[in-house]
């Protein structure tokens, strides 16, 4: 198991990935609650 060639291309598409992951996830989650206070306050649309 000698992957050490591809270690730095992983790394980089790791480093690349990760910012984005995050920022999807506490954009979806920003959006659900907002979604959910906005439908809990008036839910007539």
């Amino acid at each position: 198991m000698s992957n050490s060639s591809r270690s730095p291309e992983c790394s980089w598409v790791w480093v690349t990935l990760s910012p984005v992951i995050i920022v999807t996830v506490l954009l979806s989650e920003a959006c659900c609650t907002f979604l959910m206070s906005r439908f809990s306050d008036g839910s007539s649309f």
